[in-house]
């Protein structure tokens, strides 16, 4: 019809015009589209071929090709959804059709902008869903196929679908979707989703290897730096049993900014302190401000007595945790914030220190063996440049010229006493440092280890062996070389029922050891005795005493002598846990953990005839002995309940409970003498009393204390990205009188991991994790000492009146005092680069304490001696922790990773009390001239006299006056001159691998300034006798001789008090305060493991060797021994070397 009608003729123009424009207009337009879609067809094929990649990285690359930019909302696109797709030349809608089958996503083309979201359910769809849905149960495991208890598993999209194992590891959610995705996470291990059906054999969980996903120990629980709000550092087994240490405290050093661990010398077992975040407290007692230390949950001293029952003693203390055996622990955690250490309470005011043992895991049953042997020595940079014999008869000559006198020997007691001047070989010479700290002692150990079990009971047990020594001289004459010996054994037993509903676990822990050989620190007479000292040995080969004929006297002490006083001592640790739990439900569990403690320490010393001077002891020439036994005993029971509950898109823990702790110490002392015989020094019954009374004396003591606590704890997280905790407990002290026994503290926490913010995952993608976290809280502090709130009074043997005994008034009753009150406050950021391949964290922390214990010294004539009081004045420490881990090198033929954290430190007075007494403050230096001392540091600047040179014509120490003139030592401003100490300390670790070649490094670095010059014992020119001390390091030859001179030190005397009180003076000035910073490579292991070839001949699991070293060497301007100690007189840290190897079978 249409054809007909075209072809009419006589159609009208008008008509016929109107038609062929049209078929125009239509044609161009056609030929444009047509050209259009030609184009856009082009730019639009898509060729690509991806293999188990995430979604988000396939959709970039179809950008690149095809120009069209995509958006999605949040929570659509997971980086763990993985595609395999194969395309080419395929559109855009082929492409994204084929990419997105199989997800529950669908898509949008607008203009040039692609919209990815949730595919919509239809209603028959949700339907058929519901009859479709299926309960989902399964079993989580880690890689050795061990039920994970606890393990998260949720469905992916769906808030409140989430469920947790039990003890066993499984699990059961019901009602879920066919086509639902399930999100498997655990704490320490790599989150995966698997596609949900209606039984799982296995859902299988790898370890992560971020240090943002490490387990950290933390009070009743464990947690992750990765949703951690608090500030801690975890070091782990690896790092404490490659160090050659013989106490698990000493693996932190340069592990954990801000602090501080000082061992008092190189002897085994020696006093350590610890100071973390600075000295909270201006109190006497609490100036330690060490943390609490807490070994598998069980609080623990860190110090122990050695003899005579003097608690306080300094030199009579060692340090516990030399009794426990390094290799037995699994990992340290430190904890410093409010939010981490609030739930202790008042005992987390100065920190907590967290050990954790080794655990028996399930699976077949695997043997250890490690064997190590080597040799330890004083290293040569601790060691001093002293004066030769020419150098030190110089000096003697000079000082009794100074003095006017002549050098006799007829009166020992008189001046000019000369010996070494007179009677001594004027050309010997030996190396007294070579000759008693030079020697060789041996470092050994050896350890063995069993663990396996099944799913329902696990077991670990282990026994290790170590001895190591001192470099003093090797035995002689029955004397015993110096030695340290410890035995210990480990047992962990773990388990559950076939249910998972009760679990229960066993740790014992038992060490013996021993220590024989002297006691005494030899390094002072080896610093000290002069150069042209006597022979050891006479001609017939007995300890030569070099006497002086003229006075019937010994001209020196044989330092020999000291190694023939007898000491045994030992000392038996057993720890015992038990901890059962029951589930009730699924997410309410009560758990039970109860601890006893208990160390004995048996101690016989003894002074034997033969290492008596027979000339200056020749009226009370008898042998002497004492027996001491310390013991210290502590019980734990800590009852809880813990809730766990997938609640509105996130999870919640919950925990409450009890705690009680007893602690009981007791010593006791038995001395006897006027022995005659060496032989019966250990037979009570053989002792005398020569000069009448009783032959024996006796002393004991007796300590106790108790503390209780009520705890609750709330942490939430929610959507990976929110985090809260909130803390609380109230806690009692017997040390507070009754008015005052109980104190409350608390905490909150905050955090935000805003890496998990859709918006960052897109503008950041090398950010692979951030977060943001606060936290704020209050602890407090008891640590006075017991009884401190009551009168107490002591008696001896000696203290009697008219033949009966008194007893001495020790203090004023003050039941009034009561806890210190610390408030901390944290702020930290914590940063994933690249996949994590970078971590790292700043903190920025404060810490302010009030109500400050200080003891009160009361006037001589009270006889009160002093009390406690709440001094109404604050102080504040703060400052800044930075840590980095990193993965620098990580290919196939080489690895390198590093780890370093970074501690500053300060601290200013707030309030200032007028209890205070000045000698509490080193802000006493602001008081004594006129300075407000509120807002200045109390601890780092010290007030001291200002040296100012030497007087050219007298030859003696000038200082600042009061006025700020010229004066000498009796004229010296005491607070002089400020002495500014601002510490810093600085760790690093470096890890190498090529092959199966492994180089690990530790470097730490103190920034610090300590004493220098150590003269209080005498002044340099002197012999003290009867030691026969008397030598000085050889920068003393800088010294004034003569009017003009211009000189280091000023001239030498033998007692002249202007002079000696010159040197005293100069001790305390600020010129004695010297750079002590050092760099200190700690510790160097080298290991090869065995090749698989050679493994599997040997039929071992694995198998290495390996060198280490200890305190290889120290960089440091400090020229006055070890920087650590800052003492010469002090054995310094001991450097060792060990070879060893390790199989596992």
């Amino acid at each position: 019809m249409y054809k007909n009608y075209t072809k009419k003729i006589g159609m009208a123009e008008p008509l016929y015009r109107k038609i062929m424009l049209i078929m125009r207009l239509t044609t161009v337009i056609l030929i444009a589209s047509l050209l259009q879609v030609s184009a856009t067809g082009f730019a639009q094929k898509i060729s690509l071929r991806q293999n188990d990649v995430t979604l988000e990285s396939v959709l970039k690359e179809i950008r690149k090709q095809s120009g069209y930019d995509y958006y999605y909302g949040n929570k659509v696109i997971s980086k763990t959804q993985k595609v395999t797709v194969t395309l080419a030349n395929a559109s855009v809608d082929e492409a994204l059709e084929r990419i997105l089958s199989g997800l529950p996503l669908t898509y949008e083309i607008e203009g040039k902008m692609i919209l990815i979201k949730r595919k919509e359910e239809s209603f028959f769809d949700r339907i058929i869903s519901k009859f479709q849905a299926v309960d989902v149960k399964g079993k989580v495991v880690d890689s050795l196929g061990n039920g994970l208890a606890g393990a998260n598993v949720a469905l992916k999209g769906a808030k409140g679908s989430a469920t947790n194992t039990d003890n066993n590891g499984d699990f059961l959610l019901k009602n879920v979707a066919p086509d639902a995705t399930l999100v498997v996470s655990y704490l320490g291990y790599v989150t995966k989703e698997v596609k949900a059906k209606d039984e799982f054999n296995y859902i299988q969980l790898q370890q992560s290897t971020s240090k943002l996903d490490e387990i950290q120990i933390q009070a009743y629980g464990k947690t992750s730096k990765r949703l951690s709000v608090g500030t801690s550092t975890t070091v782990k087994s690896d790092d404490i049993e490659r160090q050659l240490i013989n106490n698990p405290i000493l693996a932190l050093r340069a592990k954990v900014p801000n602090l501080v661990i000082t061992q008092a010398n190189g002897l085994p077992g020696s006093e350590i302190t610890m100071q973390l975040r600075g000295q909270n407290s201006m109190g006497a007692w609490s100036a330690r401000s060490e943390p609490l230390i807490v070994l598998d949950g069980v609080p623990f001293e860190n110090t122990m007595s050695t003899k005579d029952g003097n608690y306080g003693a300094v030199g009579d203390r060692m340090s516990a945790l030399s009794l426990i055996d390094p290799n037995t622990i699994e990992q340290i955690d430190v904890l410093a914030d409010a939010d981490a250490t609030a739930i202790y309470g008042s005992r987390g005011g100065n920190g907590v220190v967290m050990i954790t043992t080794k655990k028996g895991k399930a699976g077949p049953a695997q043997v250890s063996v490690n064997l190590a042997s080597g040799y330890s020595q004083v290293p040569g940079k601790s060691k001093l440049k002293l004066m030769n014999t020419q150098q030190y008869l110089e000096l003697r000559n000079e000082a009794l010229a100074n003095d006017g006198l002549t050098p006799q020997i007829a009166d020992p007691d008189g001046d000019g006493y000369a010996p070494d001047l007179l009677l001594w070989d004027q050309n010997r010479y030996t190396d007294w440092q070579k000759e008693l700290i030079g020697g060789n002692p041996r470092w050994q150990q050896a350890s063995l280890s069993v663990t396996g079990g099944t799913n329902l009971m696990r077991y670990l047990i282990s026994g290790n062996y170590k001895s190591d020594g001192v470099p003093y001289p090797s035995s002689f004459q029955g004397a015993k070389a110096s030695e340290n010996k410890l035995a210990s054994g480990h047992i962990n037993l773990s388990g559950n029922s076939a249910d998972g509903k009760f679990t229960a676990g066993v740790d014992l822990t038992y060490s013996y050891n021993d220590r024989s050989g002297t006691q005494t620190d030899l390094t002072k007479p080896a610093m000290l005795l002069p150069p042209n000292a006597p022979s050891i040995y006479s001609e017939n080969g007995e300890l030569n005493w070099e006497p002086n004929l003229q006075a019937n006297r010994a001209t020196w002490r044989n330092p020999y002598s000291a190694m023939l006083n007898i000491t045994d001592a030992a000392a038996n640790t057993i720890i015992a846990n038990v901890n059962t739990g029951y589930r009730i439900t699924p997410e309410l569990q009560i758990k039970i953990s109860s601890a006893f403690t208990t160390m004995v320490q048996n101690q016989f010393a003894a002074t034997p005839l033969a290492g008596l001077d027979p000339f200056s002891n020749k009226d009370d020439y008898y042998g002497k002995s004492q027996r001491i036994n310390n013991t210290n005993n502590s019980f734990t029971l800590d009852p809880n309940i813990t809730y766990q509950k997938q609640l509105a898109g996130g999870e919640l823990n919950a925990i409450a409970g009890i705690t009680y702790q007893g602690q009981t110490s007791k010593s006791e002392t038995l001395q006897a003498g006027g022995y005659t015989d060496d032989a019966l020094l250990k037979d009570l019954t053989k002792a005398s009393a020569p000069f009448g009374g009783s032959p024996y004396s006796a002393y004991n003591r007796t300590s106790e204390y108790k503390y209780l606590r009520v705890f609750s704890r709330l942490n939430y997280v929610l959507a990976d990205k929110y985090i809260a905790n909130f803390s609380f407990s109230r806690d009692g002290s017997s040390r507070f009188g009754p008015k005052n026994k109980y104190g409350n503290y608390w905490s909150t926490g905050l955090g935000w991991i805003y890496s998990n913010e859709a918006i960052v995952k897109e503008k950041l993608p090398f950010l692979s994790y951030g977060k943001v976290r606060m936290s704020y809280g209050t602890t407090g502090q008891d640590g006075i000492g017991n009884y401190q709130y009551l009168e107490q009074y002591s008696s001896s043997p000696q203290n009697t009146y008219d033949g009966t005994f008194v007893l001495d008034g020790q203090g004023v009753i003050n039941p009034y005092f009561k806890w210190e009150n610390v408030k901390k406050l944290d702020i930290g950021f914590d940063f994933g680069f690249f996949s994590d391949a970078i971590v790292a964290s700043a903190t920025y922390w404060r810490t302010r304490t009030s109500d400050q214990l200080i003891p009160i010294t009361t006037a001589s004539t009270t006889g009160a001696g002093q009390y406690y009081l709440n001094l109404d004045g604050g102080t504040q420490n703060y400052g800044w922790e930075f840590s980095v881990n990193s993965e620098n090198i990580n290919n196939k033929t080489f690895r390198w990773s590093s780890s370093a954290n970074l501690g500053l430190q300060n601290d200013k007075l707030l309030k200032l009390s007028p209890y205070t007494v000045l000698n509490y403050l080193y802000s006493s230096y602001y008081i004594h001239k006129g300075i407000d001392p509120i807002g200045k540091t109390y601890t780092k600047l010290i007030g001291v006299p200002a040296y100012i040179g030497i007087d050219p014509e007298t030859g003696l120490f000038q200082f600042l006056n009061a006025e700020g003139q010229p004066g000498n030592s009796q004229e010296m401003d005491a607070y002089g001159a400020p002495v500014k100490i601002n510490p810093l300390t600085l760790g690093l670790t470096n890890t190498f691998s090529v092959g199966n070649f492994t180089l690990i490094t530790d470097l730490q670095f103190k920034k610090q300034r300590g004493r220098g010059y150590i003269v209080d014992f005498f002044p340099p020119g002197r012999l003290d006798m009867p030691a026969a001390y008397g030598n000085m390091p050889e920068i003393f030859t800088d010294r004034w001789r003569k009017p003009g001179d211009d000189a280091k030190f000023q001239k030498v005397s033998t007692n002249i008090y202007d002079v000696t009180d010159g040197w005293n003076g100069f001790e305390l000035s600020d010129a004695n305060y010297v750079d002590a910073s050092y760099i200190r490579l700690s510790n160097a292991v080298f290991s090869y493991s065995l090749p698989k070839k050679l493994i599997d001949k040997l039929k071992v699991r694995s198998a290495s060797i390996n060198i280490t070293g200890q305190n290889l060497f120290t960089i440091t301007p400090y020229k006055f021994g070890d920087p650590e100690t800052l003492n010469y007189y002090a054995l310094p840290m001991l450097r060792s070397f060990t070879a060893g190897f390790n199989l596992n079978f």
